[in-house]
């Protein structure tokens, strides 16, 4: 398993279609997982401000 950025799909362009407001829920059963959600939620977070801007 790898964090959600870093595996075979590519969610930044999945991410645009998404509608804003949207629920959504990540899930991670690998090692360390509170520390990989966080890094991958604020990965998110940090390029989906990026792109709005």
């Amino acid at each position: 398993m790898c964090p959600l950025l870093t595996g075979a799909v590519d969610y930044w362009a999945l991410l645009p279609h998404v509608p804003a407001g949207m629920d959504a829920s990540l899930e991670w059963f690998g090692p360390k997982p509170a520390a990989t959600m966080a890094a991958d939620l604020r990965a998110l977070r940090r390029g989906l401000l990026d792109r709005a801007a």
